[in-house]
């Protein structure tokens, strides 16, 4: 899975996507919600592509041989052990100028919230509240300002003051989820559930998981364990005809470009093509 972690941090992730450009919501793997971790806080948008990015920090800094999380790495001033979920939707194409907007599922004071900024970014200013989250505006560069929310159990972020207010919104649960009213993510939803680490994109540029291009959305999770990962992706296309028609192209662009991952499986469901492997977790 191409790494993009760092939109999840404080400064190098931050600054790279979302600014150069209540944590019930974001339940565990093992609760007994019916709502995935990260569909509840994606909003209905038009925007389109939407990239929605999505881990579960305490659980992946349990499993020791899974080297991507370094216990080392800060989500804005903390480690991944007081970080039970975190998630980061980008709309429109990733880079310096992208727009975005996030949710940290932990419970940390507004003090630690700013500690943490002020480490990475200069100028760092209290804001009215908004919707019960206190507000700290940041200024990431030049006429670049992002903003930050801390509320009781949760920390939201936006690229701008609108998206801001997106987060708010959603983590309050007063918006609409675009998993609800898109039936291709929410097919992909069903097949991949609830992994420790995944990515969803609505409208997917050409990639592994989108050889031809043709995709409508694509999504991939992972289970992330000692010894062996369960991975599993999901790419769904117009018409059964052309899931049907890239099946086995797909499987051989994962096995070429998903290190450590192994046995490959596809099957087609209707227009969906749905890929079952193994991977090796010191690998990921």
């Amino acid at each position: 899975m191409d790494s993009r972690r760092a939109v999840l941090k404080t400064g190098a992730s931050i600054g790279a996507v979302a600014i150069a450009g209540c944590s019930d919501l974001l339940a565990s793997g093992s609760d007994s919600s019916e709502a995935a971790l990260y569909a509840d806080f994606v909003t209905e948008t038009v925007d389109r592509p939407v990239t929605v990015e999505f881990e579960q920090p305490s659980r992946l800094a349990s499993v020791e041989e899974y080297s991507s999380l370094d216990p080392d790495d800060r989500y804005i001033g903390v480690g991944p052990d007081d970080v039970e979920s975190a998630v980061f939707v980008t709309l429109g194409q990733h880079g310096p100028q992208a727009d975005g907007y996030g949710l940290l599922s932990a419970s940390l004071p507004v003090e630690t919230v700013r500690a943490g900024l002020e480490e990475q970014f200069q100028g760092v200013t209290e804001r009215d509240s908004m919707n019960g989250f206190q507000t700290l505006e940041v200024a990431t560069g030049t006429e670049q300002i992002a903003y930050f929310g801390v509320g009781d159990n949760s920390i939201v972020l936006g690229s701008d003051r609108d998206l801001y207010e997106t987060a708010v919104n959603a983590a309050n649960g007063d918006t609409s989820s675009l998993f609800d009213s898109n039936d291709a993510l929410g097919l992909l939803e069903d097949s991949i559930g609830k992994p420790a680490v995944g990515e969803f994109e609505l409208a997917p540029m050409r990639s592994t998981l989108n050889p031809t291009g043709d995709a409508v959305a694509t999504g991939e999770g992972i289970e992330v364990a000692q010894g062996e990962s369960p991975y599993t992706a999901g790419i769904v296309y117009e018409t059964a005809r052309g899931a049907s028609s890239t099946e086995f192209e797909i499987a051989n662009a994962i096995i070429g470009n998903r290190p450590g991952v192994d046995d490959v499986e596809t099957t087609v469901d209707d227009r969906t093509v749905i890929v079952t492997a193994t991977a090796t977790t010191s690998e990921l």
